[in-house]
């Protein structure tokens, strides 16, 4: 074998004419001591590939661009979550948040080969907010996250809203079903529905008799009546649903009393106390 002091490139594929002889001392006749060889090197193709929105439990689209002088006859996908794809442009589902590495082999007409391993950083964003209420009818939201590039509302009814701190103002008491959709920096969506309950005046400003009063609204396990300022006797305080459907009953001897309603479903019921009649929500 003969060293060559030189590395040829052979990357992109040529013609290569390779000639050889020997050198003798007094020897000047080179035609019977050459040999001429010619050989045909193909290029390798070039992988490159890209993808779309590489979003938690939505469909990742990968776009091959890879580049090849002989057809491209076959591709060889592993994404990283178990699951391959022998398609030109596929797609893909992550179910967790993480990141992937992606392989993309290719094989031309030529039998020649290149791959490409990239690293894929799979994103998810929440719609999580809070709310709260003041005593001019309206509701102040807030997004749980402020750095996200879109915030769409829907106040559930008809009337919506943009921004990551809306306020709405409700015109009649009841339950709604409030919608907030977000859009991340990276494409990545996601909504989450849920429902409030909007009492027009508060708790304590809805008896007949400013001296009685009721709370916390809402109530989560305990609701009380104070009536430190009258003279009380035995009364019958009741909890019905919104039908009017009786589901506590309990006698007050006090001016200063508590009901359990821990045991009742989320929801708006009606209180009734002393002649009065209030609506209270039920956390």
């Amino acid at each position: 074998s003969i060293p060559f002091t030189k590395t040829w490139n052979t990357t992109a594929g040529a013609v290569f004419n390779i000639d050889a002889y020997t050198s003798l001392a007094n020897d000047s006749n080179h035609s019977n001591d050459t040999t001429h060889s010619t050989y045909t090197v193909n290029a390798l193709p070039i992988v490159k590939f890209g993808y779309i929105k590489a979003c938690l439990n939505d469909t990742v689209q990968f776009l091959d661009s890879s580049s090849a002088v002989a057809t491209i006859k076959s591709h060889a996908w592993t994404f990283g979550n178990k699951l391959k794809s022998s398609l030109t442009n596929p797609k893909t589902l992550y179910t967790s948040v993480g990141k992937y590495d992606v392989q993309l082999k290719i094989k031309d007409a030529n039998g020649c080969m290149d791959s490409l391993t990239k690293t894929v950083s799979i994103d998810s964003v929440s719609a999580h907010f809070t709310w709260s209420g003041d005593r001019s009818y309206g509701e102040y939201f807030k997004a749980n996250d402020s750095t996200l590039k879109s915030y769409t509302w829907d106040f559930g009814d008809s009337a919506t809203g943009t921004g990551n701190k809306p306020f709405h103002q409700y015109k009649v008491d009841g339950k709604y079903d409030v919608t907030l959709s977000v859009i991340n920096s990276l494409g990545c969506g996601n909504s989450l529905k849920t429902s409030i309950y909007v009492l027009m005046v508060a708790i304590q400003n809805q008896t007949s008799n400013n001296t009685i009063s009721f709370y916390p609204n809402p109530a989560s396990d305990k609701l009380y009546i104070d009536a430190s300022l009258v003279r009380v006797s035995a009364r019958a305080a009741t909890i019905t649903d919104m039908t009017g459907k009786v589901l506590i009953t309990q006698q007050v001897h006090s001016t200063q009393s508590m009901i359990d309603v821990s045991h009742l479903a989320k929801g708006m019921y009606l209180l009734r106390y002393d002649g009065n009649v209030v609506k209270f929500v039920k956390e």
